[in-house]
């Protein structure tokens, strides 16, 4: 019984054999010696059963032998071809108008069917805005509009980027927005004292404007028709406050047309002067002081180191011999009173203005003046609303 090959060595033979010219030559190790008649050798262990497997060599033996193993090769799966997307987005927009004031604002519209793309779905496309100003605006996912406010003047390139998920970009046709600073304005007087009153000049407002609103730069505002005009008025005091404004004050105005308000627009920088001095005012004394006919008209002196002389009213009392007293009305009547309270109701409320002329002032006394006592009390103010007074009294004793 030929000898019982263990599996690795028939691996080995097998797979060591030779084809030449058709034949199977089996490895030396396979060759039994020449002349042997012997079946067995001792270094072989006894048989454990009929070989089913066997070689055939050249000599007609047979050898015990395992089939060659098969060898199975797979070849490695080839990835889905895909088409690389190189198509850009593509894209318009519409703008409310290419004309505005400075401060107003402009509107981006753009619905769905104004964009798209060929492969992304709308709300992976980026969409950024440039508004020609330096700043720019990411629009978020079926945003369909946006506002914007210019702060300046100008001429500004409006456009869009498109961008989709590949990183092609589309950028639209610029639209250009003009913005402008509405009509011209000045003021009258660049330097005045407190209260002293100066004019402001709107011209060259542009039609369509709907309203104009005045800020004076102290808190108050005033609201004016949108046409060209001219104002007058003065700085003091701060809205609703005794407190005086002295410094530079800027006056501001704010068209409206259509499209909404401007921001703030300079119409011009005043340098408020602060008033510290109290205006001056004398009475005249008559040469014949004690005759009624001396006080048909009476007189005195006002002066103002800073704002000026801004009211001079004037307060007549007579007191007859019996100790009866009268004021002069504002109506250049006499009326007869006999409490402070009804002195201030009816005769210095105000009303009893003097005429002021190169540092005079001057008022006329109606008849009715007789022989007893005359006070005349006059009472000043300046533009800063600084305040004196002064009085004078005289006996009457002849006509």
């Amino acid at each position: 019984m030929k000898p019982r090959l263990s599996r690795p060595l028939i691996t080995a033979i097998v797979s060591g054999a030779l084809v030449a010219g058709g034949s199977i030559y089996a490895s030396p190790v396979m060759a039994a010696p020449a002349g042997s008649g012997d079946s067995t050798s001792s270094r072989t262990a006894p048989a454990e059963g009929p070989d089913t497997t066997a070689v055939t060599t050249v000599e007609g033996q047979s050898a015990a032998t395992e089939p060659a193993p098969v060898v199975t090769t797979t070849e490695p799966a080839t990835p889905p071809t895909t088409t690389p997307d190189t198509v850009k987005p593509s894209g318009s927009f519409r703008l409310n108008t290419g004309a505005l004031w400075i401060g107003q604002k402009v509107v981006f519209s753009q619905n769905a069917n104004e964009y798209g793309d060929d492969v992304d779905a709308d709300t992976s496309i980026t969409r950024k805005i440039s508004w020609g100003d330096g700043t720019t605006t990411t629009l978020a996912a079926g945003a369909t509009g946006y506002t914007k406010q210019y702060t300046r003047a100008g001429r500004f390139n409006v456009t869009e980027t498109l961008t989709d998920r590949s990183g092609n970009s589309f950028t639209t046709a610029a639209k250009t927005v003009g913005v402008t600073v509405p009509g011209k304005y000045s003021l009258s007087r660049y330097t005045v004292y407190q209260g002293v009153p100066f004019y402001v000049k709107l011209n060259s407002i542009p039609a369509g404007t709907t309203k104009i609103k005045l800020n004076w730069g102290d808190g108050w505002v005033d609201d004016l028709s949108g046409k060209n005009q001219t104002l007058r008025g003065s700085i003091l005091y701060r809205k609703n406050t005794s407190s005086k404004i002295s410094g530079k004050v800027t006056l501001k105005v704010q068209l409206f047309n259509k499209y909404g308000a401007t921001s703030w627009i300079n119409v011009g920088t005043t340098n408020v002067l602060k008033d510290g001095w109290k205006p001056k005012v004398t009475v005249t004394k008559p040469k014949n002081a004690n005759r009624i006919s001396s006080w048909k008209t009476v007189k005195g002196t006002v002066s103002d180191k800073g704002s000026g002389v801004r009211f001079v009213g004037v307060t007549v009392v007579r007191i007859t011999t019996s100790g009866k007293y009268y004021c002069l009305t504002p109506k250049k009547k006499w009326k007869r009173y006999t409490t402070e309270a009804q002195l201030l109701k009816h005769c210095a409320n105000g009303k009893n203005v003097a005429k002021v002329s190169k540092g005079k002032w001057s008022l006329k006394v109606p008849a009715g003046v007789t022989k007893g006592k005359i006070v005349v009390l006059p009472w000043v103010y300046d533009y800063a609303n600084n305040y004196k007074d002064t009085y004078r009294e005289a006996k009457l004793t002849r006509k």
